[in-house]
This record gives C-alpha cells, sequence and structure tokens, in this order.
C-alpha cells in the first residue's frame, strides 16, 4: 500500500507537469501569432439594390491658368516661378517616376520671385485665385444618355482643397444612381483647357488630371492624405472604368471593433468627437522640428477659433521652401499618409515622441471604401484629336451590383485567442485526468489487497459502575378485603 501511494503520488507530479508544459507551448504557438501582428483576411459579398456614382477628387497636375497668374504678378509666368510653383504645391511631384531634378540655381530663381509676389499675409487666397475656374476645365457630363453642360456640371462642385498630391476640387452629385448595370447606366466627365491657357515653354504638352474615387468626403481637412490609386486622364485620350464598390475594414486595431459596422461607427465617432486631426498633429511636429511649417498647413479648411493653437502656430512660423520640405517636414508628413499609417516611426527621428502621441491621440479610418476595376484606355474622337487643346474624358459604370466586404483581422483574433486557450486547458487536464484514473485503476488490481478478508480482534470494554444508580421502589398498599 505504501509503495502504491509512493508511485502514485510520483505520476501524478509527472502527469501535471507534462499537462501545464504541453498547455503552455501549444497556447504558447498562439500567443506569439497574435503578438506578431499575423493577419488574416475574410472577405463576402452583398447584393446592394442601388449604388451612388461615388465623388470624384479632381487633381488638375497644372492647376495655374496663364490669366490666373497673370492676375498676381506676370513674373510668375516664367519657367522658373511656374517650376517652383508646382513643386511647392504639389509635394508628391518630386515621388514620381518622371521627375527630372532642375539645377539649384534655377529653383532658387524660382524660389525668390514666388517669395516676392507671393507673401505669407496674401498667399492663400492668390494661389486660389491663380487657379482654373471649374468652367474652364470641365467641358461636360453625361449620366444615364442626358447630356449636362459644364455650367450645371459645376454646379455639383464642392470644394477646393489641398493635398499631398497637389491642388484639387471635390465633385460629388448625390442624385446620380444606379440599380442595375448595362452601358446606358454610365457616367461620364469630359475635360477641356484651351491651349493658350497652360501652354508655355516650360510646359508645352499638358501634364494631365487625376482623378480619384472617394465615397466619403465629410472630412475635406483629413482628406489630403488619404489620397490613393488615382486614375490618370493624358490628353486626346478616354478612360473607362468598370468598377466594382469594395469596403475594407481593418480591425487588427482595437479602437476599430470587430466588425464592419463596428468600424463604420468607429468612424463616424471619431469625426463627430473631433479625433481626426492626424495630418494637423504631423504638419505641427514638422513646424516643430523644421522651423517652418509645410504650405498644406496654411491651406487647410479649418476653424480659427476651434482651432486657435494651431493657427497661431502656423501664422509665427515661415513657410517651408521645396528644399526644406523635402529635407525635413517631407519625413514628418509622410506618416499622415495612408499608406504609411502601419509602418513604424524610426526611432531616429528627432520628433519620435510626438509622431508617436500624434498617431495614438488621433483617429485613422477604419472602413476604407474603394472602387477597383478594370480599366480601359482609348483615343476620343477626332473632332477632339484635332485641336490643341487639352482634352480628355473619363467614363465610370457599375459591373456589378454586388458589394465586395473586406475584414483584416490579427490571426487569431482576441477571441479566437482566448477559445483556444479554453481549448487546450480542457484538452490537456482532461487526457491528464484520464491516464491518472488508469493508473490508480490498474495499481489497485495489482498492488491491493485482492478479495482477502483480514480478520480484527473485538475489543470489550468493561463499564465500571462507581455509583450505581438507586432503584426507586413503589410501596403500594393492598386493596381493603371486603367483609
Amino acid at each position: 500500500m505504501y509503495i502504491r501511494r509512493l508511485f502514485g503520488g510520483l505520476f501524478f507530479l509527472f502527469l501535471l507537469c507534462s499537462c501545464i508544459a504541453l498547455f503552455v507551448l501549444q497556447s504558447l504557438y498562439f500567443i506569439l501569432r497574435n503578438a506578431s501582428q499575423s493577419e488574416k483576411t475574410e472577405t463576402k459579398t452583398i447584393h446592394d439594390d442601388q449604388l451612388y456614382i461615388p465623388a470624384l477628387i479632381i487633381c488638375n497636375r497644372m492647376p495655374f491658368s496663364q490669366d490666373g497668374l497673370n492676375s498676381v504678378n506676370p513674373a510668375l509666368r516664367e519657367d522658373a516661378p511656374l517650376r517652383y510653383l508646382l513643386e511647392w504645391t504639389n509635394p508628391s511631384m518630386r515621388e514620381a517616376a518622371d521627375y527630372f531634378i532642375q539645377p539649384d540655381t534655377f529653383m532658387t530663381q524660382g524660389q525668390n520671385i514666388v517669395t516676392q509676389y507671393l507673401p505669407q499675409s496674401t498667399r492663400n487666397q492668390s494661389i486660389l485665385s491663380m487657379q482654373y475656374q471649374c468652367q474652364s476645365v470641365i467641358n461636360s457630363c453625361s449620366y444615364q444618355g442626358i447630356q449636362m453642360s459644364s455650367f450645371d456640371c459645376c454646379r455639383s462642385l464642392w470644394s477646393y482643397f489641398p493635398s499631398n498630391d497637389g491642388l484639387c476640387w471635390i465633385w460629388r452629385d448625390s442624385s446620380m444612381w444606379q440599380n442595375s448595370t448595362g452601358v446606358n447606366k454610365q457616367f461620364t466627365m469630359t475635360f477641356q483647357m484651351t491651349r493658350n491657357s497652360w501652354y508655355s515653354s516650360y510646359v508645352p504638352t499638358h501634364p494631365g488630371i487625376d482623378v480619384y474615387l472617394r465615397e466619403d468626403i465629410s472630412d475635406v481637412t483629413s482628406l489630403g492624405s488619404q489620397l490613393e490609386n488615382p486614375i490618370r486622364l493624358t490628353d486626346k485620350r478616354g478612360v473607362r472604368l468598370q468598377m466594382k464598390r469594395t469596403q475594407t475594414a481593418d480591425i487588427r486595431r482595437s479602437e476599430c471593433g470587430q466588425s464592419l459596422g463596428d468600424a463604420r461607427r468607429s468612424d463616424e465617432h471619431a469625426y463627430k468627437h473631433n479625433k481626426t486631426n492626424y495630418l494637423m498633429c504631423n504638419i505641427l511636429a514638422a513646424t516643430k522640428y523644421c522651423n517652418c511649417h509645410p504650405l498644406i498647413g496654411e491651406m487647410l479648411h479649418y476653424d480659427p477659433v476651434n482651432y486657435r493653437d494651431f493657427n497661431l502656430r502656423i501664422s509665427q512660423s515661415s513657410v517651408c521652401s521645396v528644399n526644406q520640405y523635402d529635407n525635413c517636414a517631407r519625413r514628418y508628413i509622410d506618416f499622415a499618409l495612408m499608406k504609411n499609417w502601419n509602418e513604424d516611426i524610426p526611432k531616429d527621428l528627432e520628433g519620435y515622441e510626438d509622431i508617436k502621441k500624434c498617431r495614438s491621440k488621433n483617429h485613422r479610418s477604419c472602413l476604407i471604401t474603394s472602387y477597383p476595376g478594370i480599366i480601359e484606355g482609348y483615343d476620343l474622337p477626332e473632332e477632339y484629336r484635332a485641336t490643341q487643346d487639352y482634352v480628355s474624358r473619363l467614363t465610370l459604370e457599375y459591373s456589378t451590383m454586388r458589394t465586395t466586404q473586406i475584414l483584416i483581422s490579427k490571426d487569431p483574433n482576441i477571441y479566437e485567442l482566448l477559445s483556444v486557450i479554453g481549448w487546450n486547458i480542457a484538452l490537456w487536464f482532461s487526457v491528464g485526468h484520464i491516464l491518472w484514473s488508469m493508473f490508480w485503476y490498474s495499481t489497485g488490481l495489482c498492488c491491493g489487497s485482492g478479495n482477502k478478508t483480514r480478520v480484527h480482534p473485538i475489543e470489550t470494554r468493561k463499564r465500571s459502575v462507581s455509583s450505581p444508580t438507586p432503584i426507586a421502589v413503589v410501596n403500594e398498599e393492598p386493596p381493603p378485603v371486603e367483609s
């Protein structure tokens, strides 16, 4: 019996340690996968009764007209200041594949002229006045076979705004929607700019127009850093996009919830409570460490009363030159771009802690709606190719009424991780219990007492009475005898 208990205790310790070790090892694999930002993608499609034509973000790569430049000062029409203006207002220009570097003397000459005629006190208004007007760019629109003039089409122009990709317009007509697919459901926009309005020795060929498709345009201030995947329109060419609607929700961040609906509500809550100022926060960081503010900082749409500190710091600092932006401010602004939202912030960055706080305190969109599809290019009709004006056309149509929903989450997510840990606990300790029961039962058969009956002596104890209990005697008188 003693040996059985000894081996039983040793075997129990062995089982306990083995089950704990196996539980930890199997659970650790999933814990490390969760911590290493491993991700998975879930995709499903839903049918929509109607789909709206998305908002168009129109970014003219040559946004300044000759008349507009002339209205501020004719010197701005020269090659050097014009090149400087284009790079100054479009920070992404230096990242383009077709970019070529100009000599330093050429850029310095342009900077001196621009600084002279665009002082900070009137710069924003001057840049706005130098841009094309809507009817000088949009020639006409067509929707489901109905033609609209330039005037009618431009009535849907919402706003001008600056972006990392240049000076842009927001165009949106909420009355345009489709309830079925087909060629007769197309939306078409034709762009035309007269040659004299943009031609110069520096710009003999118009660089084209970039168009971005967006669903949510409520937050114009943050929109400038969230433009991706442009549709490039070149002279005398048309582009047809057979698109589909795709919603992508990134729920790897805890604030985005656990579903696509949670992601949408999180974005709406952040915008409502003024927590979408990531770009503005990074502009302040650039202003602090570069001793100048990026040009986009003084052109953003914001309320100077509600953003008094931002307005004060911008007004009290000088604007960055093209070289200052490229050598310093670009590193800070780039972290506000959508493509860099998940990139690690380098610790050698002077404003590392400030950029880290900007990322943690400001909301980044959880739900992104995009419009991928098949892009087809074609030559415009002869009447357009015969002119020297810039002419291009964009055609949009839905190829399907189904929306693709993509959910990006950690692999495993927190609920799956807890489920796996709970399953491992049940598995290994159940196996341990089964093995322990089998061991104890088998040792009872071979090492137990068998069917032998042990005879134990019966103990008898004598009871001593020290003081016996008195017996009560009742004297009863006999009944009287009758005579």
